[in-house]
């Protein structure tokens, strides 16, 4: 009896032991399946996506940004807050939402880089950059000039207007003659011999098209319009070069704005040059000193540039002695 007895006792240790055994390496299992748990969820983060719509339109279109298709990692999609950057300029301009659609319309065209921030509940996050492409807005319309009743093609691209046909306002001077002071604008016209397309012209010299200094913001422009800026210029720049094959047919936009490349006039010896090949128009520095541009492209005057018109026309040079075109602009809301 004595040894069944012990024999039991040992049994029921061993099994006792064992079971012990058993449980501890469940709950360290257990433990260690937690651990690596929270381990791999502290490291993973919610992928943030989203899309457009509509891919492409302009400074009226109102586009739909969605990122409910962010991947969200052990989390429903609906915990998942966003966070919208419209520039990608670093500075947020939404707050933190549980919404994952919203709308946004840009004011200025061009390619916007817009990034989505997305956050869990447990405050993990990720961002995402997409492009949208924002087009101009373009409208064509007529100038009509009460000041001797001649009208002018204009385009409006976003919200600023420009002729697209040289002001051709005052009297007609003869070639050679120098224009004066006389309160009445003076420009010189290409002949006709030169086989020119007929479209309104008119070259000024820089007192001519500021009205001899009197007015350097309007010019001799009609009312309500403007002699073209620095600032004009270069978004004139952006949107014929940067943007030209992107959204401009060949035979839509060029032919309505019409170049028409008359060179420039030079008083000293009564000649007109590069015709048929460029085109200069007058336009404001932010300084206020007279300035050009040579097709689309804006040259600032410096003396860098005058040294090379003096080579080209030879010495002595005065810049008031040329004759440039002007295509007038205005702003519109």
């Amino acid at each position: 009896m004595k040894c069944v007895l012990k024999y039991q006792i040992i049994n029921e240790h061993r099994l006792t032991f064992a079971k012990c055994v058993r449980n501890w390496l469940i709950l360290f299992v257990l433990i260690q399946a937690g651990f690596s748990s929270c381990k791999d969820k502290n490291h993973e983060k919610p992928e943030a996506d989203f899309s457009v719509f509509p891919k492409f339109g302009d400074t009226v279109t109102v586009f739909l940004f969605d990122a409910s298709t962010t991947v969200p990692i052990n989390q429903d999609v609906w915990t998942i807050r966003v966070r919208w950057d419209w520039e990608n300029d670093g500075s947020w301009d939404t707050d933190f939402s549980l919404d994952k659609t919203v709308i946004h319309r840009y004011r200025t065209w061009g390619m916007h880089s817009v990034q989505v921030e997305v956050l869990d509940i447990n405050g993990l996050s990720d961002t995402c950059t997409e492009m949208v492409h924002v087009r101009p807005t373009i409208k064509d319309s007529i100038l009509f000039d009460p000041r001797d009743q001649q009208s002018y093609s204009i385009l409006r691209i976003d919200n600023l207007w420009l002729m697209t046909e040289d002001l051709a306002f005052g009297a007609t001077i003869p070639l050679g003659s120098v224009p004066s002071d006389n309160g009445i604008p003076e420009r010189w016209v290409l002949p006709d011999s030169f086989g020119v397309p007929k479209t309104k012209q008119g070259f000024y010299t820089e007192h001519e098209v500021t009205n001899y200094s009197k007015d350097r913001t309007k010019g001799i422009c009609p009312e309500g319009w403007r002699i073209p800026t620095q600032k004009d210029n270069l978004l004139l720049h952006d949107f014929f070069w940067h943007h030209f094959n992107e959204f401009v047919r060949q035979d839509s936009l060029l032919y309505r704005f019409n170049p028409a490349y008359h060179g420039y006039y030079y008083q000293k010896t009564g000649e007109f040059n590069e015709t048929n090949e460029l085109n200069h128009y007058w336009m404001l520095q932010s300084n206020g000193i007279m300035s050009f541009t040579t097709g689309y492209n804006a040259v600032w005057w410096d003396s860098e540039l005058e040294s090379s018109w003096e080579e080209r026309l030879g010495q002595p040079f005065n810049k008031l002695w040329l004759g440039f075109a002007i295509r007038c602009v205005k702003n519109e809301p």
